[in-house]
């Protein structure tokens, strides 16, 4: 599997870490395999995706900014199985927001599937990634170390918070 981060440019991004870089790369492959899990591949802005949104309003919203819209069809209910492909002319890109708007006041059909490629997010993912191996190679079971005049250690209350806000990074906020 390729992943987006080596352990090359990891390392020196490490406190002086004992993991071998066997183990480092396991951790940035389980890392990455996660985050894929949740929000599906990491953008690189050549890859199509394919998304099936409910539909209703006359805004929908994909799940990543776009680069590019390769098809956007309309299906009057939810169980259609022929739908009907619809011209740019027909809904307004908001490419940033990864928000398609139908155009006219319209609202869209009960089920539309948007063929696109997100904009490319590799290096923001590669810094998710790298924050998590961070995360996960730094985590502790200790609350507290404290050793007299040496040095003093605190881990966060809730690692699993750390977590949820760096993953929160890669995602678009509802506003």
């Amino acid at each position: 599997m390729t992943t987006l981060l080596s352990v090359a440019e990891l390392k020196p991004l490490l406190d002086g870490t004992p993991l071998t870089d066997a183990q480092l790369t396991a951790v940035i492959a389980r890392v990455e395999a996660d985050l894929t899990a949740v929000l599906g591949a990491a953008p690189d802005g050549a890859t199509a995706v394919t998304e099936r949104l409910r539909g209703g309003m006359v805004n929908i919203f994909l799940k990543r900014k776009v680069a590019t819209v390769t098809s956007v069809t309309e299906y009057g209910l939810l169980t259609d199985s022929s739908g009907a492909a619809l011209a740019s002319s027909a809904y307004f890109l908001w490419a940033k927001q990864g928000r398609l708007e139908r155009l006219g006041g319209t609202a869209w059909g009960e089920r539309v599937d948007v063929v696109y490629v997100p904009e490319n997010e590799a290096s923001k993912w590669k810094t998710a990634v790298i924050d998590l191996v961070r995360i996960f190679v730094n985590e502790t079971a200790l609350a507290g170390e404290t050793v007299t005049g040496s040095h003093s250690y605190t881990a966060p209350g809730n690692w699993d918070a750390e977590i949820r806000r760096v993953v929160r990074r890669l995602q678009f906020t509802v506003v």
